[in-house]
């Protein structure tokens, strides 16, 4: 049984951009969950990454280094 997370938080990239999409303080943490499973997105169970973003407004572009921690924590799961 998977430990459901008390926190979510949605990353989108557009034109070079990365920022905060969505949080579950805006939609419930379900809706985002259930989103993310019908369009085949994936979904990292990482509370550290999720804390980190929670930091940030919705929209506001997210720091160089934040984003290449984020693009090689992404590519390592892929490879599993």
């Amino acid at each position: 049984m998977i430990k459901k997370p008390k926190i979510a938080i949605g990353v989108a990239s557009t034109e070079g951009d990365t920022f905060v999409s969505i949080s579950n303080e805006i939609v419930p943490l379900d809706l985002i969950l259930s989103i993310a499973k019908k369009y085949g997105i994936p979904v990292i169970w990482d509370e550290n990454i999720a804390r980190q973003l929670t930091q940030f407004e919705l929209d506001e572009n997210l720091p160089p280094e934040l984003v290449e921690a984020l693009e090689k924590t992404i590519k390592t799961l892929k490879k599993d």
